[in-house]
């Protein structure tokens, strides 16, 4: 079972980035490049951490250390851009960058989450036209009978590489780290 990190303060910065498995096919001879695109896409993040209080950095570290020692993956709950929006539900198959969703009030550049299988799936919304929803990365499972959470968005996996850690650090330096996406 995933293991939730502390909430991120107001303060702290956070930076998405995509993971793709595809990429751009370039001619040798100078013909066109092509686009190669690749099932399995997912996202990153890039968090910097401020300082913070002892009870804080305890929090912080024990999650962490908890994730390693157990092989579970860590759940990082995300500040939406722009206001939250609740009710929505939606249907899409894998592999697919178009979803039809119910409800009002998505906008372009709105994160959102679902959960299927107990895992987290994070993404976010490219275009909106009536019913049809946009979304980048393409669906990695199904999401049809989820419910879209775009209160508090999540991300499920594993900080990237190895990132030392210790009570001093966080406490006067903060910490910054990637957590990408498992599946």
């Amino acid at each position: 079972m995933a293991i939730t990190l502390p909430a991120l303060s107001r303060f702290d910065q956070i930076e998405f980035s995509e993971v793709e498995f595809g990429g751009y096919l370039k001619s040798t001879l100078g013909g066109p490049t092509q686009r190669v695109k690749r099932p399995g896409g997912r996202l990153s993040v890039s968090v910097d951490l401020r300082p913070m209080n002892e009870t804080c950095a305890r929090q912080w570290l024990g999650a962490r250390m908890r994730s390693k020692a157990e092989g579970e993956t860590l759940r990082l709950i995300l500040r939406q851009n722009g206001p939250g929006i609740s009710g929505i539900s939606g249907s899409g198959a894998v592999n697919a960058s178009v979803i039809s969703a119910s409800g009002s009030g998505i906008k372009v550049g709105q994160i959102f989450s679902f959960i299927a299988g107990g895992h987290a799936y994070l993404h976010m919304v490219t275009n909106v036209a009536g019913g049809s929803v946009n979304i980048a990365p393409s669906l990695r499972a199904n999401m049809s009978g989820h419910p879209l959470d775009f209160m508090t968005p999540t991300i499920e996996g594993f900080i990237e590489s190895p990132t030392a850690w210790s009570l001093t650090q966080l406490k006067h330096f903060g910490q910054s780290f990637v957590l990408i996406e498992d599946r």
